[in-house]
């Protein structure tokens, strides 16, 4: 991810701060119940990595506690 300062200095310019999981929810014979990839994304300097971090973990969440049922 981008530090702080080169997402204020460089803006837009300095890139994209991005987040991807491969997430499985498996019952206990090994069996797949559902798999997701989760992307999370900060193009913008307008928000932190603590940001997109809590962000990712949010969506994670959100696939797993809504049954792994897919995206």
């Amino acid at each position: 991810m981008r530090h702080g300062a080169a997402r204020v200095l460089a803006g837009a310019m300095a890139g994209q701060d991005r987040i991807t999981s491969e997430v499985s929810i498996v019952d206990g014979d090994g069996n797949v119940l559902g798999s997701a990839t989760v992307d999370s994304k900060n193009p913008t300097a307008m928000y932190s990595a603590r940001w997109l971090i809590q962000r990712h973990a949010n969506e994670i969440a959100d696939f797993v506690l809504g049954g792994g049922d897919g995206r």
